[in-house]
C-alpha cells in the first residue's frame, strides 16, 4: 500500500482477485485493512496512506492484517495454479 497502482484501481479489484485464486483469508484481511483508513478511496492517494500507517503503531491490527496478505506464501502458488488453469485468458500477456 506504499505506492499507487497504475490507474488507481479500487482495492476491491484486488480483494476479488484473491478470492478468485482461492485465497479468501487474504481477501478478507485486505478488505478489513482497507476499511481501517479514515478516508474514502485510499487507493487514490499513496501520500495519505503513507502518512496514516506509521501512526498506527506496531501492535495495531493493521500489521496483522498486512502479514496475513503479504506473509502468506501460499498466495504465489495459488496465483500460479490460477494462471495455469486459465492460461488462455493470460496468454496475450505472457511474453516468454
Amino acid at each position: 500500500m506504499e505506492t499507487d497502482f497504475p490507474g488507481h484501481p479500487p482495492y476491491s479489484v484486488f480483494v476479488d482477485a484473491y478470492r478468485n485464486i482461492g485465497a479468501p483469508d487474504a481477501a478478507a484481511a485486505l478488505e478489513k485493512a482497507v476499511a481501517l483508513f479514515p478516508f474514502a478511496r485510499p487507493e487514490l492517494d499513496a501520500n495519505a496512506r503513507n502518512e496514516f500507517m506509521p501512526h498506527l503503531g506496531d501492535d495495531h491490527e493493521f500489521n496483522d492484517l498486512s502479514d496475513r496478505v503479504c506473509g502468506d506464501e501460499t498466495i504465489w502458488r495459488r496465483m500460479d495454479e490460477y494462471v495455469a488453469i486459465h492460461h488462455n485468458d493470460f496468454a496475450p500477456y505472457i511474453t516468454q
